[in-house]
């Protein structure tokens, strides 16, 4: 049984880290079109119904209501697809049919569009929203307002709900910035210029963002072998290992991160880097957490994959954390893969009543499409572990995955439970299907293959070897020493089963 690592805020194109214990991650994919519909309806497809409407609102506000745009947007809002001439129609009912008229309504409504999807981004960062209009203020030489504003985003700044996250950084250098600009515009020319504390400010966030970045660069790196080039990095390095910034902890908890990412052996990177978060995840965002405990996660199973088990427990706890801060339910939803992950984790360490627990509970927050295969193929496992395997074949029987490696946790199982009730036939007959679908399937990287096949090779060994001390032990070298093994703990416990 591998263990998926499991999703940061990025999605669509899974990488997998092969060390047994498989490394889901994901990047970001904007939604695309390829069809050869105008890009006003593309961009207006991604607004809910409720936006659709304010969007139409903000249109009588910055056109006339008689604008022939407005009239176009009526007239898509009303039809499910635009007809350009039955359109054209109904707005210039005296005209001959002109497409170069519509296409210049839809450019205009592209561009209101635009600046309304500008003004809802701005309705929800007020310190971009204060940056911006600060230096407005300041060309147009509004001492007054101007400090106005920078109070209120001083009170951001200071709020305790405010996240210290990296756009928290990038606002208080621009804020900065922006008082320097009023300086140099004549507001309170005898006060002590605030360079220096421009040039600090633009260093914290610069730091923070480097090191963000370059954690997830050393991440994909580990995962693809893909090789980057990041200027000052070693720099940096020096520097943060000769100077802790002890008021900027999201600089303190990426500088670890990036430790543990580089110099994995050293476990006092890992040790410190959860010592920070404890005392400081208050202050992030949910987002920001997840990112950073995934780092956490993926450490402890690399160190898992690696034989030190005692990671198991920590990783455990580490999503049970997770589940109490809500880190893993952004809109109240898991992932399928988080899911897995957490059951898988759970019956290692033989948490089988709370693991039925979190199966049952956690059910509901699935997204529809996943549920009942996830539901039913975690059930599955649950009663493998506790040996109650007629459940476990008619809950598999059930199961429809198109994820390979779903597939290859399920064909595990089944290669389990037939050697588990010695249906000599069906294990037979079912290792040699499970060795065919690792030979056909291109999806398998070469070392799932590897580790999958080994998995068949050992249990057959098993079987052959009977009750003979000798063979067994050696079987039991043999697989602890190569290691490159899918359910290695399982494989051990037949052996001294039988020895």
């Amino acid at each position: 049984m591998k263990l998926n690592m499991g999703e940061s805020r990025m999605d669509l194109l899974p990488i997998y880290l092969c060390v047994g214990i498989t490394h889901r991650r994901y990047f970001c994919k904007m939604k695309t079109d390829s069809s050869s519909q105008p890009k006003f309806l593309q961009l207006l497809g991604l607004l809910s119904n409720k936006e659709k409407k304010r969007f139409g609102r903000y249109l009588l506000v910055n056109l006339d209501s008689d604008d022939f745009a407005v009239k176009l947007y009526g007239f898509i809002s009303v039809n499910e697809n635009l007809d350009k001439k039955e359109a054209f129609e109904v707005i210039y009912p005296n005209d001959i049919y002109d497409d170069k008229k519509i296409r210049y309504l839809l450019t205009t409504l592209n561009d209101e569009l635009e600046n309304f999807l500008i003004h809802c981004h701005l309705q929800t960062n007020p310190m971009m929203a204060n940056n911006l209009l600060m230096r407005e203020l300041v060309f147009r030489n509004s001492e007054k307002p101007f400090y106005g504003i920078l109070l209120s985003q001083n009170q951001l700044f200071e709020s305790p709900a405010t996240a210290k996250d990296t756009d928290y950084y990038l606002h208080k250098f621009l804020t900065e910035e922006g008082l320097l600009l009023a300086a140099t515009q004549n507001f309170k020319r005898q006060e002590t210029s605030n360079i220096q504390t421009v040039v600090d400010k633009l260093d914290t966030f610069y730091l923070a963002r480097k090191l963000q970045l370059c954690c997830e660069i050393f991440n994909v790196q580990n995962v693809l072998g893909t090789n980057y080039k990041v200027f000052l990095l070693d720099e940096i390095t020096e520097y943060l290992s000769k100077n802790t910034l002890q008021n900027e902890p999201l600089v303190n908890i990426y500088f670890k991160i990036l430790k543990t990412l580089t110099e994995s052996e050293t476990e006092s990177h890992f040790a410190d880097l959860r010592h920070l978060l404890n005392e400081f995840e208050h202050q992030f965002k949910t987002t920001e957490l997840r990112d950073m405990y995934q780092y956490v996660m993926n450490y402890c199973i690399k160190k898992i994959n690696l034989g030190n088990l005692a990671y198991q427990r920590e990783l455990f706890e580490t999503y049970k954390k997770t589940l109490e801060n809500k880190v893993l339910l952004p809109n109240d939803k898991i992932s399928q893969w988080d899911y897995k992950n957490i059951v898988t984790i759970s019956m290692r360490l033989k948490e089988l009543a709370w693991a039925e627990g979190f199966i049952k509970t956690y059910k509901s927050y699935l997204a529809d499409a996943d549920r009942e295969n996830a539901f039913k193929y975690n059930l599955s496992y649950l009663h493998f572990m506790r040996k109650e395997f007629s459940q476990t074949l008619s809950l598999l029987q059930k199961v429809d995955f198109t994820d390979v490696f779903y597939q290859l946790d399920t064909k595990a199982i089944l290669l389990k439970t037939y050697f588990e009730i010695d249906d000599d036939d069906a294990f037979d007959y079912h290792a040699k299907a499970f060795k065919l679908f690792l030979k056909r399937d291109r999806k398998i990287s070469d070392y799932q293959t590897l580790i999958y096949s080994n998995l068949i090779n050992y249990s057959k060994q098993i079987v052959s070897a009977g009750r003979s001390k000798k063979k067994l032990a050696e079987l039991k070298s043999a697989i602890q020493t190569k290691k490159q093994t899918a359910d290695i703990q399982w494989l051990i416990e037949k052996i001294e089963e039988r020895g």
